[in-house]
C-alpha cells in the first residue's frame, strides 16, 4: 500500500473533520460536497496555480528577453551613428563644415549623449542577467529603469532640435547650395542620417509597453509590482513628453529660422532687441506674414517686411541694411503685452497700427514713439492677425493666470472664493452626480463636449455655463474639464514646490506621521489663491476616494489620473517631467490624509 504524501496526509484529515458532522446526522449530499470542494482545492493547489504560475513568469520572461533584444539593436544602431557622423562632426577641423553644423551642434551633443545613456544600461542589463536575479524571477528589473530615470533626461534636447534638424536635412539634400559642404560630408559617408536620427523617437514605447506587459503578468499585491509599474510609469512620462514635445520641436524650428534671418546689433541691443532676446527663449509661434511697413506713422514711405506673432509678444520685422546673406531682417518693434499693455488700432485704408501703452488704465497714453503701422501683403490673412493681436492681454478662463482670474470673479461679483468658479463647480457637480461612476478621472470625456464648454467659459465666463442643462455632458466630460483647467495654467499650480515635494518623498526617513507633518510644511508655502485652490480639488478628490469601492478609484488610483495636471513642474525639462510618478505618489499621500495636511 503507497503511503500519502504529507500534503494528501493533511487533505484526508481536512475532509474528515469537515464530513464527521454531516456523516453523523447522517446527511450524505453536503458531505460528499465537501469532499469535492475539498479535492478541487487541493488539485487548484498542486496543478492549477502552479501553472498560473508558470504562465505569469512566461509572460514577463518573455517580455524581459525582448526588452534586451531591443536595447541591444537600438544600442549598436546608435553607437555606429555616433561614430559615424556625431562624433566627426562634432570632432571636424574643416571650417567651412563645422559653421554649417553650428545650429546643430545642440542635437548633435544630445544623439551623443542618448548612445551613452543606453550603453550604460546595458553593462546594467547583462549585469542583471548574469548576477542580478533569481531566474526565471525577472521582477526585480524594474528598478533598473527606476535607478536611471533621472538619466533620461538626455531626450529632451534631441526632441526640441529634431524638427529643426530634419528640415536642415531636407533642405541640404535637395539643394547644392544649401550647406554644400555638410551634403558633401552626407554623401561620403552614404548614411541616411535623417532616417537614422528619428529612431530614438519610437524606442522608449517600445520598452514601456514590455514593462507593461511585464507589471500586468504579477499579482497586484507582489512586492516588486510597485517596481515594475513605477518603470512604466517612468517610460510613460518620458513619451508623453516626446508626444507633447514634438509640436514644441516644430515651433523650435520656426524660431530658429527666423533667428538665423535676423541682424542684431554688434554692440549695444537697440530696446526692442533686448525685449526680443528676453521672451525668444520661450515664446510659442503663432503666424508669420509679409507685410508693407510705414517708415513712420504719418509719412507716406514704406518698406518690405513681415510680422511675426508669438503667444508672448509680436514682432515687426523689415530687411536690414547690412550685406549679409541671404534676406537679413532687423526688428523696428517689439511688443510684450506682459511688459506693457498693447493697442491694436484698424484705420480705414485697411492697414494695422500698434502701440504701448504706459499703463493698464482704460484711456492710458501711448509710450511715445512705441507706434507703429503696417498693413498685410495677403488681404485673406488680415482678419487673423488682427484676432490673434486682440487675443493679448484676453480676460479668458483657460490659459489665464489663476490669481488674474480668481481677482477678475470677485470684481464682477461671479465669485467671492478664491478658487475660481468652474472648479468649484466642476466639483459640485461631480459629488452630486457621479460620486460612485468606475473610472472616474481615469475614462476620458468627449473632446467635443469639452472643447464647446472651453469656448463658453473663455467667451462668456464660468458663471455663463450651467453644468446641469448642458448637452450631451457626462461625469467624464466634467473630470476631463478640471484636468484640462490645471493643464492650461500658465504656471503650475504647485510647480513651485514641485522639486522639494519630491526630494521629501525621494528621501522620507521619518514615520509616517512626521513625513506628513513635512508635507504640510512644503504645501502651506504655496500663494493665497494656489493653496485655496490645492486644498479644495483635494478635499474633492478625497471625497470621491471614499467611495472606491464603488468607484474603484482610490486616493492614488486619482492621483496618477490628476497629478500629471495638477502637480506638474514648472519647466518642462524632462529630467523634472520624469519625477512625475513620484509626485503622483506625494499627491495620493495628501488625498488619503488631507484632514492632517490642512488642519
Amino acid at each position: 500500500m503507497q503511503v500519502p504524501s504529507a500534503s494528501e496526509y493533511h487533505l484526508i484529515r481536512h475532509i474528515h473533520t469537515l464530513c464527521s458532522g454531516y456523516l453523523e446526522l447522517q446527511v450524505e449530499a453536503q458531505a460528499a460536497a465537501c469532499i469535492q470542494a475539498a479535492w478541487r482545492g487541493h488539485a487548484w493547489r498542486r496543478v492549477g496555480l502552479p501553472r498560473v504560475r508558470a504562465a505569469y513568469n512566461r509572460t514577463q520572461v518573455e517580455a524581459f528577453w525582448r526588452i534586451l533584444r531591443v536595447e541591444a539593436e537600438y544600442t549598436r544602431s546608435m553607437s555606429a551613428l555616433a561614430s559615424t557622423i556625431v562624433q566627426p562632426l562634432m570632432a571636424s577641423q574643416d571650417r567651412q563644415l563645422r559653421d554649417q553644423v553650428m545650429d546643430l551642434q545642440e542635437l548633435l551633443v544630445a544623439l551623443q549623449a542618448i548612445e551613452s545613456l543606453h550603453r550604460q544600461l546595458g553593462r546594467k542589463l547583462r549585469w542583471f542577467l548574469d548576477e542580478g536575479c533569481e531566474w526565471p524571477h525577472v521582477s526585480r528589473f524594474g528598478s533598473l529603469y527606476e535607478d536611471m530615470a533621472l538619466e533620461f533626461h538626455v531626450y529632451g534636447p534631441y526632441i526640441r532640435n529634431f524638427q529643426f534638424a530634419v528640415g536642415v536635412m531636407d533642405r541640404t539634400m535637395v539643394d547644392r547650395t544649401e550647406r554644400p559642404r555638410l551634403r558633401q560630408f552626407l554623401l561620403e559617408k552614404d548614411v541616411d542620417f535623417k532616417m537614422e536620427m528619428t529612431k530614438p523617437l519610437n524606442h522608449l514605447a517600445v520598452v514601456e509597453s514590455c514593462l507593461r506587459k511585464m507589471a500586468d503578468a504579477m499579482q497586484w499585491n507582489d512586492p516588486d509590482h510597485r517596481v515594475i509599474d513605477t518603470a512604466a510609469s517612468i517610460m510613460e512620462e518620458a513619451n508623453k513628453f516626446i508626444h507633447s514635445a514634438m509640436d514644441q520641436a516644430g515651433n523650435v524650428a520656426r524660431v530658429k529660422v527666423i533667428e538665423s534671418r535676423l541682424a542684431l546689433s554688434k554692440k549695444m541691443p537697440e530696446p526692442q532687441e533686448l525685449t526680443f532676446l528676453r521672451f525668444i527663449a520661450r515664446a510659442i509661434h503663432r503666424k508669420e506674414v509679409k507685410a508693407v511697413v510705414w517708415k513712420a506713422p504719418g509719412k507716406a514711405k514704406k518698406e518690405a517686411g513681415s510680422v511675426v506673432i508669438f503667444d508672448s509678444m509680436a514682432v515687426v520685422l523689415v530687411r536690414a541694411k547690412d550685406k549679409g546673406p541671404g534676406d537679413r531682417l532687423k526688428i523696428k518693434a517689439c511688443f510684450a503685452p506682459e511688459l506693457h499693455p498693447l493697442k491694436v488700432g484698424e484705420s480705414p485704408d485697411g492697414a494695422f497700427t500698434l502701440a504701448s501703452l504706459q499703463g493698464p488704465e482704460e484711456g492710458s497714453p501711448e509710450i511715445p514713439g512705441s507706434r507703429v503701422k503696417f498693413s498685410i501683403e495677403e488681404a485673406s490673412e488680415g482678419k487673423e492677425v488682427f484676432e490673434l493681436l486682440r487675443a493679448f492681454g484676453s480676460t479668458g478662463v483657460f490659459g489665464a493666470d489663476l490669481a488674474d482670474l480668481v481677482e477678475r470673479e470677485a470684481a464682477a461679483g461671479s465669485s467671492s472664493s478664491p478658487v475660481p468658479l468652474i472648479i468649484q463647480n466642476a466639483f459640485k457637480w461631480m459629488h452630486a452626480h457621479a460620486l460612485k461612476v468606475e473610472g472616474l478621472f481615469r475614462i476620458p470625456g468627449s473632446a467635443q463636449v469639452e472643447k464647446s464648454l472651453v469656448g463658453a467659459c473663455n467667451k462668456n465666463g464660468a458663471d455663463s455655463i450651467d453644468l446641469e442643462t448642458w448637452p450631451g455632458i457626462t461625469c467624464h466630460d466634467v473630470a476631463g474639464l478640471v484636468k484640462l483647467y490645471f493643464r492650461e495654467l500658465p504656471r503650475s499650480l504647485c510647480g513651485p514646490l514641485f522639486e522639494r515635494l519630491v526630494a521629501a518623498h525621494r528621501n522620507m526617513k521619518e514615520t509616517p506621521d512626521a513625513y506628513v507633518a513635512h508635507i504640510r510644511e512644503l504645501v502651506w508655502e504655496l500663494a493665497g489663491p494656489n493653496l485655496a485652490t490645492f486644498e479644495f480639488v483635494v478635499r474633492g478628490l478625497a471625497r470621491i476616494a471614499e467611495h472606491h469601492e464603488e468607484n474603484m478609484m482610490t486616493g492614488l488610483n486619482l492621483a496618477v489620473c490628476v497629478g500629471p495636471d495638477v502637480m506638474r513642474p514648472d519647466s518642462d525639462d524632462l529630467q523634472l517631467v520624469l519625477q512625475l510618478p513620484v509626485a503622483n505618489e506625494v499627491l495620493g499621500v495628501i488625498i488619503d490624509r488631507c484632514d492632517d495636511v490642512f488642519k
